[in-house]
């Protein structure tokens, strides 16, 4: 008998019809295949897998296979041909190799197809569509770890470097220093080893003040820090003029539960003195917050100001004012000392009394003094060691106010930014809006221009991520790293696999850098997990049941990899 296939489609090896005929001593293929080749052109004829170069004169055996292809394109004929040949250089592989059990022969197809398909792609590559060159040594997008929700989680078997993919990052500010703080995932856990962390294809350690944490994927493990919490980061470019309009902007989500502003100077601020020095310059800017639909805005920053309104001979110092305190004017008198008789005194003392608060108790000349509500030292005592002298009733007063706008002065000609917090607000969706107050100057001696550029919204929640094997960086930006997300990449390593032995009826611990227990394990996906309630450790199954799979057709399988050295390493996703 003689097998005869019609390839239809030569990108579709599905697209066919078989046919079973005669063998008839002395005949050549094309008499074959004659009748199902009219109308075409060209066609290519292979027997037994072999390209038939002479189909008309070629004498086939009994037994043999015949295939016939249609040539749909010159440009694209070795592929063709290839295909064709590799499929059915496949079908005489499979009649060698009869002897062998079904299991064997599902896997030699895999395996030749693979193999074969791999070649012809890297030695008759397809067509690639034109697209735009980009200069690498320019270019912020090579190596760069994927971001968004719906990727894949990668299960690693054996050695691979990965750039993982991004779970949060959140740029942070601590006064004049800025954070990137960033979260990437090497998938599956749990995982041997994490090591070799690069960024930018250069060792950590070449960078100053950059911090890695990893974690390798145990179901109990601990918090990276940085993310404790969640931050939603809404990049912004309000320029804060002094018109005094508001800039606002509505927070993403509706759990928000802190809030976080930067305020940036890109241009420094200082003021330029007549020597050609730098002296401060200063920026007031007013922030509030309310919840969506509520008609009273908050101011950002709680607490209380204060100014000395009246300070004889500059001699009230070191005052501070407690946030809970009201609004009011104190007022402190100086009382003499009063010569009760030889050599004895009632020495000199302050009253103390608030607008709002009440008379408080008496201050001492040069003593340290807090009532709670209001802290001072006057450094003066009637004219003794120096000291200028006080006449009896000489009066200090201080005007203590809300706080409601932020003050920021300096004298930099650098690019800096200041960073406000406010937390424990109760879950909703916020709106902030921010403007500028006033500015000390905005003449050309003056670099007073300030912008709003971010707003971050803050969700409290202790992510652990169980399962997940995380690489925590946070890095300073310097003159080293900054401008970008930079690519960041490390080496993870899994060393062994689950698998159910049938013959011992227990699980036991198989090389997962063996194609076959590699293979076993994306069956049958067990994981040895920690019970965080027991604290005892379950094997968790989430894939095909054990009693579906044959272990010694595995066992064997890897076997022959290991006599031939075969090894697996990659990341499957």
């Amino acid at each position: 008998m003689i097998t005869i296939t019609v390839l239809k489609n030569p990108f579709n090896h599905h697209d066919k019809e078989i046919h079973v005929c005669e063998y008839i001593p002395g005949k050549a293929a094309y008499e074959y295949v004659r009748p199902y080749i009219m109308g075409l052109d060209d066609y290519v004829i292979s027997i037994n897998g072999n390209i038939a170069e002479d189909a008309q004169e070629k004498i086939v055996n009994s037994g043999d296979w015949i295939a016939v292809c249609p040539v749909v394109g010159k440009s694209s004929w070795f592929r063709t041909i290839f295909s064709l040949a590799l499929g059915y250089y496949t079908g005489r592989f499979f009649n060698k190799i009869a002897g062998f059990n079904k299991f064997w022969s599902h896997m030699a197809s895999g395996v030749v197809n693979m193999i074969g398909g791999a070649l012809i792609n890297h030695w008759f590559p397809p067509a690639k569509p034109d697209r735009p060159k980009v200069n690498p040594s320019y270019d912020w997008n090579n190596a760069q770890s994927p971001t968004g929700q719906g990727n894949a989680l990668g299960v690693t078997y054996g050695t691979m470097r990965t750039a993982g993919q991004v779970l949060a990052q959140h740029v942070s500010s601590n006064g004049e220093n800025q954070y990137l703080n960033i979260l990437l995932c090497g998938g599956e856990g749990p995982v041997d080893n994490i090591g070799d962390i690069r960024i930018n294809d250069n060792p950590l350690s070449y960078y100053k003040d950059v911090i890695a944490e990893t974690r390798l994927g145990e179901n109990d493990q601990s918090i990276i820090a940085n993310f404790n919490d969640t931050y939603i980061d809404q990049a912004l470019a309000y320029e804060l003029a002094t018109d005094h309009s508001w800039a606002t902007q509505q927070t993403q989500g509706d759990a928000i539960e802190g809030l976080e502003v930067t305020l940036q100077f890109p241009y420094g601020l200082y003021r330029i003195k007549d020597n050609g020095g730098l002296e401060n310059a200063s920026v007031t800017v007013e922030l509030q917050y309310r919840k969506v639909g509520d008609a009273d805005w908050r101011n950002f920053t709680d607490g209380n100001s204060w100014t000395i309104t009246q300070n004889p001979h500059g001699l009230l110092k070191m005052i501070s004012v407690n946030s809970a305190a009201p609004a009011e004017t104190w007022t402190i008198t100086y009382v003499a000392a009063v010569q009760t008789g030889y050599n004895t005194y009632i020495p000199a003392y302050f009253t103390v009394a608030g607008s709002v608060s009440g008379v408080q108790l008496n201050a001492r000349i040069s003593e340290n003094y807090n009532n709670g509500l209001i802290a001072f030292n006057v450094r003066g005592h009637g004219g003794y060691y120096g000291q200028p002298s006080l006449a009896n009733g000489t009066t200090f007063k201080i005007d203590v106010n809300p706080n409601i706008n932020l003050a920021i002065s300096a004298a930099k000609n650098t690019a800096f930014q200041s960073t406000y917090r406010i937390d424990h607000l109760s879950p909703a969706q916020y709106e902030v809006r921010a403007r500028c107050v006033s500015k000390s100057g905005t003449d050309t001696r003056y670099s007073t221009r300030v912008f709003w550029t971010q707003l971050s919204s803050i969700i409290y929640d202790d992510f652990l991520r169980p399962g997940k094997a995380l690489v925590g960086i946070r890095a300073l930006a310097t003159n080293q790293l900054s401008g970008g997300m930079p690519s960041i990449t490390w080496i993870q390593n899994r060393d062994n696999v689950w698998v159910w032995n049938a013959d011992s009826g227990q699980y036991e611990e198989k090389p997962a850098t063996n194609p076959a227990w590699a293979a076993y394990d994306m069956i049958h996906r067990c994981r040895q997990i920690k019970n965080i309630h027991t604290g005892n450790f379950e094997f968790v199954v989430r894939g095909a049941p054990a009693s579906r799979t044959i272990y010694q057709d595995f066992a064997h399988w890897a076997a022959f990899c290991d006599s031939r050295n075969l090894t697996f390493d990659y990341i499957y996703d």
